[in-house]
C-alpha cells in the first residue's frame, strides 16, 4: 500500500523538476543570447571610438598609434612618441612640446569620449606614467625602482593637471574629462626599449581609455559548457 502511494508524489515531483529543469535552461539560453548581443555592442563601441579618435589623429603629421589593448579588447591606448611627451632624465616637468601636444588634443579627445552615445559606455580614462631605469645617485637598486615609481606617477599627475587646465574654457566638458580620469604609474616595469637603462622611449605616458565592463564572452562561454555537460 505504501508503495502505490508514493508513485504520484513521486511522479508529481519528477514533472516539477523536470519543468524547473526546462525553465532553467530557457533561461540560461536566453541569457547568452543578451550576453552575445551585449559583447557584439561593446565590440562595435569600441571600433566606433577608435574610428573617431583615429580620425582626430589623422589632421595631423605625427606619429601616433592608437590600438586595443593586447589584454583587454574594450581598452584603447593612445601611445605618444617620446618626440612629442617626454620627459628630462629622473624629472616629472612637462616639456613645452609636451604642453603643446596636449593643448592641441585633449580638447578634441574630451569632446569625442563625452559625445552623447560614447559617455554612457565610458568606464576610465587612465594616464598611464612610465620611467627609464637609470639609477638614482646614493641609493640601492629597490631605492631606485621605489623612486622611479614614484616619478612615474608625479609625471601621470603632471599630464593630467596640463590636460585639466587646457579644457578650463569649457566646465562641462572638463568635468566630463575629469570624472572619468584617474593617473597611475607603472614604473620602470614596462619598457619600450630595452637597449638602455637611460632611453627617452621609456620615459612617457600613455592614455588608456576603458569602456564599461560587461560580462561578456568568458562568461556565455561557460554557460554554454555547463549545458553540454
Amino acid at each position: 500500500m505504501s508503495r502505490k502511494n508514493t508513485r504520484p508524489a513521486d511522479h508529481l515531483s519528477s514533472s516539477l523538476t523536470d519543468l524547473m529543469t526546462s525553465l532553467m535552461v530557457i533561461f540560461v539560453l536566453l541569457l547568452v543570447a543578451k550576453l552575445n548581443n551585449q559583447a557584439g555592442q561593446r565590440a562595435a563601441m569600441a571600433a566606433e571610438l577608435e574610428r573617431r579618435l583615429a580620425n582626430h589623429m589623422r589632421q595631423y603629421s605625427q606619429d601616433h598609434h592608437i590600438g586595443r589593448d593586447r589584454d583587454d579588447p574594450n581598452t584603447l591606448v593612445i601611445s605618444i612618441p617620446d618626440t612629442l611627451l617626454s620627459f628630462a632624465t629622473q624629472d616629472y616637468h612637462l616639456k613645452p612640446e609636451g604642453q603643446q601636444y596636449l593643448r592641441q588634443h585633449i580638447p578634441a579627445w574630451a569632446k569625442i569620449l563625452c559625445a552623447g552615445d560614447i559617455r554612457p559606455n565610458l568606464d576610465t580614462i587612465i594616464v598611464e606614467g612610465h620611467s627609464d631605469r637609470t639609477q638614482w645617485q646614493g641609493s640601492t637598486y629597490e631605492e631606485s625602482k621605489e623612486k622611479n615609481l614614484l616619478l612615474s606617477q608625479q609625471r601621470s599627475m603632471a599630464v593630467v593637471s596640463s590636460s585639466l587646465e587646457f579644457l578650463k574654457s569649457d566646465p562641462s566638458l572638463r568635468d566630463c574629462f575629469l570624472e572619468k580620469l584617474s593617473a597611475t604609474g607603472r614604473g620602470e616595469e614596462d619598457p619600450i626599449d630595452t637597449s638602455a637603462a637611460d632611453s627617452p622611449k621609456n620615459r612617457r605616458v600613455a592614455f588608456r581609455i576603458r569602456l564599461r565592463p560587461e560580462v561578456m564572452g568568458e562568461v556565455a562561454e561557460r554557460l554554454r559548457e555547463d549545458l553540454q555537460r
